[in-house]
């Protein structure tokens, strides 16, 4: 959100990207939710930087959505009034990648 809002200071558009990395290595070797942000460079496109592994985003980030905002992004939203219920969410993704 940092970067994101220093790109805005500097009128670079920029956004919240939200989805997975293929490459990232896991101990139980599934993949979670990741996310990154992106700048808009005129007469090049969006480019993106990973923060969390210190790299520029390549091919082994797959996006998901894009937003101005992290809230903008998030895969399930709402709320619920009334009586006591449970609820869950389950879900599985999977990446192939080809080398």
């Amino acid at each position: 959100m940092l970067f994101i809002a220093a790109c805005r200071c500097l009128n670079i558009p920029a956004r919240f990207v939200s989805g997975y990395q293929a490459h990232a290595e896991t101990a139980d070797g599934k993949r979670y939710l990741h996310a990154w942000p992106e700048a808009y460079l005129p007469g090049a496109g969006w480019y993106g930087f990973d923060p969390t592994h210190g790299v520029m985003v390549a091919d082994g980030h797959v996006g998901i959505c894009a937003g101005p905002e992290q809230a903008d992004t998030m895969p399930v939203s709402g709320g619920f009034f009334g009586p006591v219920v449970s609820s869950s969410l389950n879900f599985e993704v999977e990446i192939e990648t080809r080398r």
